[in-house]
């Protein structure tokens, strides 16, 4: 599976209340964060969690506004995204 496969897997579940995701054939507990409660996904060296939306980012007020977003991390770095059902690699420009 590629990038834009495993973050939309994870995007679907985390947004149906799902309580976990099978990526390559392994099922991955959705968790929440320790300090924000976010739902969030940890898979090889990604992290995938859920935008939150008590920040002051325009990605959270879009999120406040009731967009879903997911976010993919690597290390300290926002990969890429789904936005409402659309997938952005930040990687690539």
């Amino acid at each position: 599976m590629d990038l834009k496969q495993i973050i939309s897997k994870v995007h679907n579940a985390i947004f149906s209340s799902e309580n976990s995701v099978i990526l390559e054939g392994e099922e991955y507990p959705i968790e929440k964060t320790s300090q924000k409660g976010l739902r969030c996904v940890y898979h090889d060296e990604y992290f995938f969690v859920e935008q939150n939306p008590n920040t002051d980012s325009h990605w959270a007020e879009k999120a406040r506004k009731g967009d879903q977003i997911t976010w993919a991390i690597k290390g300290d770095d926002y990969i890429a995204n789904i936005h409402d059902g659309k997938y952005h690699n930040f990687k690539d420009k």
